[in-house]
C-alpha cells in the first residue's frame, strides 16, 4: 500500500497512519502480553511474536522520523475493586 492509498482515506487504518506519521510527536504504545485463547488456534496465522516484532519495527521507524516513543508492556489481567469500580492493570515498562 502506498502513501497515496492511506493519506486521504477515511477508514481507521488510514486515520491512525496519518496521526502516527504526520501529526504525532510523542507516541505511547500500550502492548498487552497476555495469552489470548483466540490466538491458540493452529489454523490461524496469528503469532504472538509477530505482534511484538511489529511494535518494535514501528517504534524504530517512528524514532527515525524524530518521534519520541514509549512502549509499555502489560502482563496479567485488569482487576476491578468491588467498592469503587476502579480498574487496575498490572504492567511493566
Amino acid at each position: 500500500m502506498s502513501y497515496e492509498d492511506w493519506s486521504y482515506g477515511k477508514d481507521g487504518a488510514s486515520l491512525i497512519s496519518r496521526l502516527l506519521f504526520e501529526e504525532a510527536t510523542d507516541i505511547n504504545f500500550y502492548v498487552g502480553k497476555a495469552i489470548n485463547p483466540a490466538h491458540q488456534n493452529p489454523d490461524l496465522s496469528i503469532n504472538f511474536n509477530i505482534k511484538m516484532n511489529l511494535v518494535q519495527e514501528l517504534s524504530e521507524a517512528l524514532k527515525k522520523m524524530g518521534k519520541r516513543i514509549k512502549v509499555s508492556y502489560f502482563y496479567g489481567a485488569i482487576t476491578r475493586q468491588p467498592d469503587t469500580g476502579v480498574q487496575h492493570l498490572k504492567y511493566r515498562e
